[in-house]
């Protein structure tokens, strides 16, 4: 059994979410797309509705490694409809947020951020559970689907305006059956080239994000200069991912691969705390649709509530930030 710890060294402040998981979800993209696991090319089953296709690990990888300057290219857009948009919620009290696959980790993810900044209800719900189980008394349903077509998440987006509650559609695609319905849309122009999502879901991760803190201070419970300082640090943020797909980085990536010998292991566990926990599940995700090997993601205290487990041909990944920086130690300790 071999661990490694991956823990973020962005300098924290207060009670905000600084250490947000959108450069995670880069981190392990490129560590999932490198050659050495197996040969150029892989069979994959996308998620959703994708059919078994056949993708280019090298067209995956430069796919990756340009995504941050997509992403670069259209923060002020999406932050400034962020804005227009978020000033109607000045009353919210329980927010339900939806998704299937890689865009309910990213409703995960909200909810933590959000919980973190306001004292705002948010619950974060694969969307076919929502709208057959969920709550009829919510202030607001966002919904999230990069194609937009999504068939639960339009199917709860759509009992959610029968119950009178206010949809706000997270999309890549304006044209969709959910921009549609939605009374509101964040439209992020980013489209995935390849067949497992990767663009878009760190689209997701950094509007979703931007959307927390905008709703945060609309309520009341971030002040003037905590806001603006979370902004330019959110953007300064964004703007660093460029220093992740560097040479030397690439090169880290390939050492440990190859010190691991992580194509000979029988599972990758994914572990999360706090808002990283999406980020485990999204890291998961990847491996699994590449079909590259068996991955598992636990909520870090999920993890250690069942005490020492034997791992032995297993690898081990926790993903901390400076608030889970101590119960990530306790799981490595208890590895």
């Amino acid at each position: 059994m071999y661990l490694k710890k991956f823990m973020s060294n962005t300098p924290g402040r207060v009670k905000a979410p600084h250490n947000l998981s959108f450069s995670w979800s880069l981190k392990h993209n490129i560590f999932y797309s490198r050659r050495w696991f197996f040969s150029d090319t892989l069979q994959l089953l996308g998620g959703g509705n994708a059919k078994m296709a056949t993708i280019r690990l090298d067209v995956l990888e430069k796919t990756i490694l340009s995504e941050h300057r997509s992403l670069i290219s259209i923060y002020d857009e999406i932050a400034q409809s962020i804005k227009d948009i978020a000033k109607d919620f000045r009353r919210l009290r329980v927010i339900g947020v939806v998704g299937c696959g890689d865009s309910y980790f990213s409703a995960i993810y909200f909810s933590y951020i959000l919980r973190k900044l306001t004292n705002i209800v948010a619950l974060s719900e694969n969307a076919y559970e929502m709208y057959i189980h969920g709550p009829r008394r919510l202030d607001l349903l966002i919904a999230i689907s990069a194609s937009g077509e999504t068939r639960a998440t339009v199917d709860c987006a759509r009992w959610a305006k029968k119950n009178n509650i206010m949809v706000v559609g997270v999309t890549c695609r304006r044209n969709s059956s959910l921009a549609e319905i939605s009374d509101k849309i964040i439209y992020i122009p980013l489209e995935d080239r390849v067949a497992v999502p990767t663009v878009t879901s760190l689209g997701f991760f950094t509007a979703l994000s931007l959307l927390a803190l905008e709703i945060g201070f609309r309520a009341g419970n971030i002040s003037e200069d905590d806001y603006r300082e979370l902004s330019r640090r959110h953007r300064a943020l964004v703007s660093s991912l460029t220093c992740m797909v560097g040479h030397t980085y690439l090169e880290l990536i390939d050492s440990l691969i190859k010190k691991l010998s992580v194509h000979e292991r029988n599972i990758l566990y994914f572990l999360g705390g706090d808002s990283q926990y999406a980020s485990a599940l999204m890291a998961m995700a990847k491996f699994r649709e590449l079909r590259i090997l068996h991955s598992i993601a636990f909520e870090l205290e999920e993890f250690m509530h069942y005490g020492s487990i034997p791992l032995r041909d297993d690898i081990v990944f926790i993903f901390v930030n400076k608030e889970t920086l101590e119960r990530g130690v306790d799981a490595a300790d208890l590895v």
